[in-house]
């Protein structure tokens, strides 16, 4: 399944070296819940400057994903290669 919610280029290009979306064409509309593997519908995709909090690695391509299920925000780190909750999101 696809779906037309925003997603940044550069927070495209991080998801898809941790493997959860393609490098190109049409973004997923879902993504697996790190702690249990469910699947969480994405509201949308933004990248910018940020620190992650597990390997504290600072990066110009993290990745924010929102999910529409618990409105918290997923962290992706382009360093770590790993999708992480985001505290007190």
């Amino acid at each position: 399944m696809t779906t037309s919610v925003r997603w940044a280029e550069d927070g495209r290009e991080t998801l898809a070296a941790i493997g959860l979306a393609p490098a190109t064409g049409a973004a997923p509309a879902t993504i697996p819940d790190p702690a249990t593997g469910a699947r969480l519908s994405i509201s949308g995709v933004d990248a910018g400057c940020a620190t992650c909090p597990s390997c504290e690695a600072r990066s110009e391509k993290a990745a924010f994903v929102a999910v529409v299920e618990d409105l918290r925000l997923l962290f992706a780190c382009p360093s770590c290669l790993r999708l992480i909750w985001l505290p007190g999101a």
